[in-house]
């Protein structure tokens, strides 16, 4: 009796040592490079290779030849992970599992193995007939080979439908030119940026590097390449753009290793541009052979800073610019913002919930059933009713928000009022203001009455005038 499956799914092995029996034509007319016959691999030369057989009386192949094929065997063995699609779940992939455990026991069965699911082209099933079809070739030819492999990785990483959205192709072409023509432009004149000294916005740079370098790396390890597309392109170009725009001058070392860190991260996805970004960076030989950027220690409380000045800039640039225009539109010259140093005990509260709950199953965290487990906690609390509604906002937007256990903590990353003072020159430039007056929120405000308990720790409030 012959179960079909059974070749196909320990084929893997065969990879292994295929190169020394075939060459040349996938047909195996031709010799490998231990110059063995076809004939010649009979079950017992299998066994020695693939089962530590003893080495087979009569054999012509020598013995030498046959180590060689099993120390190659035994070198990849067992696999790492297995890709394929979910429609092989329940047969290929299951009897993948069967056959390794027949035939090699526990110590070969494969590490992991990863499905997905089948390929839409604009959330509409792939059809010839229809038109909504797209080649390889063809698809290279339209947006060019980076492109398409953004919108790939775009694409989605998870057992349902992937989704190749033309959108994001042709989208991909501009940020593509955008980042070759900046990098151009910026390297010609590098000469002219600082090589010395330190501002608030290098340090929110240098620590926002390494921590696209960490997640990066994380997403890239776990196969979610969506994820790393994010992370190590457009979340760094924000921050490269965040970076210049609160910058007088860039620093000339910051600069060329944004490049390259950029280059290596996005390799993988971008390789072509990968390659230019890391040549006009002066990076030595190939991009595709550097080492994955090494983090430098930069302070990752620099790196929330950053989070804290551009959600506040999000928050204060619209609110200036509605109040200048229109039927309605007032003078704005000051603005005064009020900082809450500190959490209110009610937070605190809710931080520790969510500590304990982290703590208790990080690796599951956020768990399914979050809202009903905080909610249950919060009611201890005995907080006012007005505030329950409040407290369990502040908590889901925490854990939306969060970046790891350090964002449970009760005391808060940094000085909030010091970052703020740090680029106050930046807003009254860019908003064309007179002044951007600071106050404690619960001390020294003009109207403590006023503006005691509306501003949260990390989300300032302000008035303008």
């Amino acid at each position: 009796m012959i179960e079909s499956l059974s070749d196909s799914t320990v084929y893997m092995a065969y990879y292994t040592v295929a190169h020394y029996l075939q060459s040349g034509p996938f047909n195996g007319s031709e010799k490998g490079s231990l110059d063995i016959e076809a004939e010649d691999m009979t079950h017992e030369v299998w066994d020695y290779v693939f089962k530590k057989g003893s080495y087979p009386k009569g054999t012509p192949i020598p013995e030498e030849k046959l180590a060689k094929m099993r120390h190659e065997f035994e070198y990849w063995y067992p696999m790492n992970m297995r890709v394929s699609g979910k429609d092989l779940i329940g047969n290929h992939l299951t009897f993948c599992l069967f056959n390794h455990m027949a035939i090699w026991g526990p110590e070969m069965m494969p590490k992991s193995m990863f499905t997905n699911g089948h390929v839409l082209m604009d959330n509409e099933k792939m059809s010839k007939s229809t038109g909504n079809f797209l080649t390889v070739e063809d698809g290279i030819k339209k947006y060019s080979a980076d492109a398409v492999r953004i919108a790939l990785a775009n694409a989605g990483d998870t057992n349902e439908f992937s989704n190749f959205e033309t959108d994001v192709a042709n989208a991909a072409v501009l940020k593509l030119f955008q980042l070759e023509e900046w990098a151009t432009v910026t390297m010609a004149k590098i000469t002219d940026f600082r090589t010395d000294g330190e501002t608030a916005a290098d340090r929110i740079f240098a620590a926002s590097l390494d921590y696209f370098i960490e997640e990066t790396d994380k997403a890239m390890n776990a196969m979610c390449f969506r994820d790393a597309l994010k992370l190590g392109f457009f979340d760094l170009l924000n921050t490269r753009d965040a970076y210049k725009n609160t910058s007088k001058v860039m620093r000339k070392d910051l600069i060329i290793r944004y490049l390259q860190v950029q280059a290596v991260l996005m390799a993988p996805i971008i390789p072509h541009m990968s390659e230019h970004l890391w040549t006009l960076s002066g990076g030595k030989g190939l991009c595709v052979d550097a080492s994955w950027p090494a983090v430098t220690g930069a302070p990752k409380t620099d790196y929330f800073a950053g989070l804290f000045i551009q959600k506040f800039a999000n928050d204060l640039f619209p609110a200036v610019t509605k109040n200048r225009q229109g039927k309605k539109a007032v003078e704005v010259n000051t603005v005064s913002v009020y900082v809450a140093p500190d959490y209110h005990d009610w937070q605190k509260g809710v931080l520790g919930i969510l500590k304990t709950l982290y703590n208790h199953d990080s690796a599951s965290f956020p768990p399914p059933d979050l809202k009903a487990k905080v909610k249950t906690e919060v009611d201890k609390l005995g907080l006012d009713k007005k505030l329950l509604g409040t407290a369990m906002g502040f908590g889901m937007y925490t854990v939306t928000n969060m970046t790891g256990p350090e964002t449970f903590e009760e005391t808060f990353p940094f000085a909030q009022m010091d970052i703020l003072a740090d680029f106050v020159d930046y807003f009254k430039e860019t908003l064309k203001l007179t002044s951007v007056e600071i106050y404690d929120a619960n001390k020294d405000c003009p109207d403590p009455k006023k503006q005691k308990g509306k501003a949260l720790p990390g989300a300032p409030t302000f008035s303008l005038s």
